[in-house]
């Protein structure tokens, strides 16, 4: 699949509401089934991803006869719940339908996959102009987080959504996150971990940090070190040696959240339209 290189229609907040089915009897309708799994689409560290008939999803807690429990499934749902409220009509997020404490939230669904699905599909040839899109947006989102006092904690390409149609991105995936300095229950992957002791706070650097590494991706298809196993890439961050970066585009803007030279999202922001106006 070959993406254009010519930017799609931008949808505005409002716009996005339209994904919304005129009536939502279908959803309410499906929003109250019991838990069924054989139509369980994904399984993560939260709940179970379920797709309704009229298009968006369904994220319902684990039984209470799995090993994760519902009562800590339903409370990691809740903090999802919480934090799309404060996001709610913000470009690059999903839209929260419907929650409930006994079936969990229903989301705008998109038809497509998390972006590294499609970085690590050499068929899929992606032009650096769309490269250049996803990334700014993907900064737009992080700094809209961090204006709520909301850290996501686990910001890397498989926590980006896809749409097919549109292709525009949307960051998901806030089980892990901070709110209010309360600490989520995830940290980043190893590739996309600011090197620290594991019990320390999530912060904005983390963050920025996680963010270089996903722009890392999304610039080269791969992930930092991809060639090296986890414990190789953790000490070579711990000593600051990271993958080279002279020939990446955006290199600098990489190594700067890398090294702690950004102090926000919008300085990153303020960077990416720094390259795109060049």
């Amino acid at each position: 699949m070959v993406l254009p290189s010519d930017p799609p229609i931008d949808i505005c907040a409002g716009a996005r509401l339209n994904l919304i089915p005129p009536s939502l009897e279908e959803c309410h309708k499906h929003f109250t089934e019991p838990f069924e799994r054989d139509k369980v689409v994904f399984g993560g560290t939260t709940g179970l991803v379920v797709r309704l008939p009229c298009g968006h999803v369904r994220k319902q807690p684990y039984p209470d006869d799995t090993p994760r429990g519902r009562e800590n499934s339903l409370q990691e749902i809740k903090r999802e719940c919480d934090i799309y409220g404060r996001i709610a009509n913000t470009p690059h997020f999903l839209e929260m339908i419907e929650f409930s404490e006994q079936h969990g939230i229903i989301l705008q669904g998109v038809e497509g996959h998390n972006l590294h699905h499609y970085l690590e599909d050499e068929d899929f040839c992606i032009p650096i102009a769309k490269r250049m899109e996803w990334a700014r947006d993907m900064a737009i989102a992080l700094h809209s987080l961090h204006a709520v006092n909301v850290i996501h904690a686990d910001v890397k390409p498989e926590n980006i959504l896809l749409d097919e149609q549109s292709h525009k991105v949307y960051l998901v995936d806030f089980s892990g996150s901070w709110i209010d300095g309360r600490p989520g229950p995830t940290v980043e992957n190893i590739r996309f971990f600011l090197p620290r002791d594991i019990m320390s706070d999530s912060t904005v650097q983390t963050d920025i940090f996680a963010f270089g590494s996903t722009l890392y991706e999304i610039m080269t298809s791969k992930q930092p070190y991809h060639d090296l196993n986890d414990e190789e890439v953790g000490e070579l961050f711990k000593q600051g040696i990271f993958p080279s970066l002279d020939l990446v585009p955006c290199g600098q803007i990489i190594k700067k959240c890398w090294t702690g030279m950004f102090q926000s999202v919008q300085d990153v922001q303020a960077a990416l339209q720094e390259v795109q106006g060049s």
